[in-house]
């Protein structure tokens, strides 16, 4: 199984990691994680909010982060098809255009977008779009594996 994690859901790791989205990433050897480049940018962009709500100050973030990121497959997503490219933009483009390279992934990989963007879902629903799953959906997934 391919699960693409969008960015909300490393930041929510990084925060809590006693938290149900650290423990899926790096306990579930049975999925198979990938995410565009981007995410670490991202992620990077982000770090000093993510720093100020940390629940584990005692726990150096940076390290946090590597441990992460050793468990998924980070690739560039410049080399996708143009259909790939223009499905995903019809996709998110009206919900929220910066998930566009994820979607990406999605499409590419025939993987399920991991979200706790409830925009997002809720928006890609609507549009009958199913590749898409929340922390709890894939807690339940994981335990029938």
């Amino acid at each position: 199984m391919i699960i693409i994690p969008d960015s909300n859901i490393l930041i929510s790791a990084l925060i809590n990691v006693t938290g149900k989205e650290f423990r899926i990433l790096t306990q579930s050897p049975q999925i198979e994680f990938k995410a565009p480049s981007y995410l670490i940018e991202e992620i990077l962009s982000k770090q000093d909010k993510i720093n100020r709500v940390r629940l584990n100050k005692h726990i150096d973030p940076e390290n946090t982060l590597s441990v992460l990121l050793q468990h998924i497959s980070i690739s560039n997503s410049k080399k996708m098809p143009g259909k790939i490219i223009y499905n995903a933009k019809e996709l998110v483009s009206d919900i929220d255009i910066k998930d566009v390279l994820f979607m990406e992934f999605v499409l590419y990989f025939n993987g399920m977008l991991w979200t706790g963007d409830l925009k997002l879902l809720r928006g890609l629903k609507r549009k009958g779009f199913t590749k898409i799953i929340t922390t709890n959906d894939l807690e339940s997934i994981i335990k029938g594996l």
